[in-house]
């Protein structure tokens, strides 16, 4: 049996219509669930009406926003360093993609350190020298320009970005076979 229209009239305290008021009075002498209800409700409105509300303590609004402030703060931190978190994750990634095929051409192992040293202080400074043009490029450039400018402008230094990658990755190995090619 449905009981939700029949809660809804006991608890809503709506003057019902004479058809909505005979619905109700047979419902409930046929439903204890809803008579229990009634009777409970009867005894419960007074008290709740009587009762008085009370005010908050003085200045609990303006604690709560800086609470809410301070937290949406801790939140936002919290974001940041799993942002970074995952963005230095991927960095170690590429760059031991770079080390890890060099690591046997190198012979020794302070080689191999100076070798992997200079990689990572290489591919750091062109990430800042990257970082520092787009900045300057971002602020010398009119907002005016169209959406699919800019979407064209991304997908080009993203397919120069792999060129780039790709050829970064297979010079050393062609300068290793011409270097073992001509001794």
């Amino acid at each position: 049996m449905n009981h939700s229209s029949y809660e809804e009239w006991l608890l809503s305290g709506e003057e019902l219509d004479q058809e909505q008021s005979q619905a109700l009075q047979n419902h409930l002498q046929s439903c204890p669930d809803c008579t229990n209800l009634q009777k409970s409700w009867s005894q419960l409105e007074p008290i709740l009406s009587a009762s008085t509300q009370v005010d908050p303590a003085p200045g609990f609004t303006q604690r709560w926003k800086d609470n809410l402030a301070l937290r949406r703060a801790q939140q936002q931190r919290k974001i940041t360093w799993r942002f970074l978190g995952f963005l230095l994750a991927g960095a170690l990634i590429f760059f031991l993609a770079l080390v890890i095929p060099q690591l046997g051409s190198l012979p020794t192992p302070i080689g191999s350190l100076d070798w992997i040293v200079f990689s990572f202080i290489s591919i750091l400074a062109g990430i800042g020298e990257l970082q520092e043009y787009g900045w300057i490029f971002l602020s010398s450039v009119p907002l005016i320009v169209p959406i699919s400018i800019w979407i064209i402008l991304a997908y080009s230094l993203f397919s120069w970005s792999c060129i780039w990658f790709f050829s970064i990755w297979k010079l050393p190995a062609l300068i290793r076979s011409k270097n073992e090619a001509h001794p």
